[in-house]
């Protein structure tokens, strides 16, 4: 039979073995979870940055495409402005003027820039010309070419010249700022040429004077000739007065001093 001390000494040696595999156990579990932790983490970065990696090269392929397509067409702008002739540009409703740009490096002597060809055309054919500008050249000496160019060939002078915005509103080109906008669009549409709208002026032999005399009455006109009233028709009021004075034929006793033509007559006499 064994001892009470003994019992006692095995008790206590049982105790801490099972308390030892406690521990060893809680140890091994935070092992476990952290190593699970981890390997969750390193998925969800490779996941992540997966996505992120794919999306990048998407976006540098469009930046590709984008670029190519842009070159592209520039170059296809290029080579339709060199290879269509001026003489092609039709006319609208309105008198248009177009501008091109030509791909020449060359600069033209007495300054630096590309060469611009403005080719003016109306809808009637009437209205054509063309001259020769730089694209350094300040706006009131492209509308001095312009309009020394119509006055030449058609006696015509320029009003007022419009250009069209990418909405296709009119807009007025009267400023350098609004010369300098119309070449950037020139870059930024399609079209190799931007359509001008001009509103000429008529020729000055055809323009007529403001009447200044109005047609008398009846009984007044019945004694002025007619060639000679239109005459003055044309040359004024002063005529006019000249021709009444010389036909002052209404004295005649055959009127009477209560008519009325005769009242008017006197009042218009000197």
């Amino acid at each position: 039979m064994a001892s009470p001390a003994s019992t006692l000494k095995s008790d206590r040696s049982d105790g801490h073995a099972s308390q030892v595999i406690e521990l060893q156990g809680g140890h091994e579990v935070d092992r476990l979870l952290w190593r699970y932790l981890q390997q969750g983490t390193d998925i969800m970065l490779q996941h992540v940055s997966g996505k992120i990696r794919r999306r990048l090269d998407n976006m540098s392929k469009s930046l590709d495409y984008l670029e190519s397509n842009t070159t592209m067409l520039l170059q296809r702008l290029r080579r339709k402005g060199t290879q269509q002739p001026v003489d092609a540009v039709e006319g609208s409703d309105n008198d248009t003027c177009s501008v091109m740009s030509s791909d020449d490096t060359s600069k033209p002597e007495g300054g630096t820039g590309r060469e611009l060809v403005v080719a003016c055309r109306g809808a009637d054919g009437a209205l054509s010309t063309r001259v020769n500008v730089r694209e350094s050249d300040s706006w009131s000496d492209v509308r001095s070419a312009i309009e020394k160019s119509l006055r030449t060939s058609h006696n015509r002078g320029i009003q007022k010249i419009f250009f069209q915005d990418l909405t296709g509103n009119l807009i007025s080109l009267d400023s350098e700022s609004s010369w300098t906008l119309c070449k950037s669009l020139q870059s930024l549409k399609e079209q190799r040429h931007i359509s001008l709208v001009i509103k000429d002026q008529d020729k000055p032999s055809a323009l007529r004077h403001p009447l200044t005399a109005s047609r008398p009455d009846d009984a007044l006109s019945a004694h002025v000739p007619s060639g000679d009233f239109l005459h003055a028709q044309a040359h004024g009021a002063v005529v006019l007065k000249d021709e009444i004075r010389n036909h002052s034929s209404y004295d005649a006793p055959t009127r009477s001093n209560s008519d009325p033509g005769r009242a008017r007559l006197l009042k218009l006499k000197p």
